[in-house]
């Protein structure tokens, strides 16, 4: 089983990211040419909270065929989000027009838990 994919933030802060995409063994997926679609998810509920993805820009392929992609989850993108763990995906459509999970909590893919906490304000 691989080590999770998880990661910590503050809400309304920024917080580069950078994937790379494994199959079972291990392996980097190519993934040039590759429409990926990021999102992370409340436990529980199938609403994403926030959403990246290389149509609209938000996520870049870095290395394709390393299986490497990159974001930023930007302030305004957990602002008004509540503290505490979410669970986050990326989907792939390869060059077949075929969905592929690259990260979730599949054991034989990078699984992903987000903490994200509130950011704490010290009074002088």
């Amino acid at each position: 089983m691989k080590k999770p994919l998880d990661f910590s933030m503050v809400a309304n802060n920024a917080k580069p990211v950078t994937m790379k995409a494994l199959d079972e063994n291990d392996q980097p997926i190519d993934i040039t040419g590759f429409a990926i679609k990021w999102q992370f998810f409340a436990k529980g509920d199938d609403t994403a909270k926030v959403t990246k993805s290389t149509t609209a820009g938000s996520i870049i392929i870095t290395n394709g065929p390393a299986g490497d992609f990159a974001f930023t989850l930007e302030p305004e993108d957990t602002v008004d989000l509540d503290a505490g763990e979410y669970i986050h995906e990326a989907v792939t459509v390869d060059g077949d027009g075929d969905p592929v999970t690259i990260t979730n909590n599949d054991p034989q893919l990078s699984a992903g838990k987000l903490t994200l906490r509130r950011q704490y304000t010290v009074q002088d």
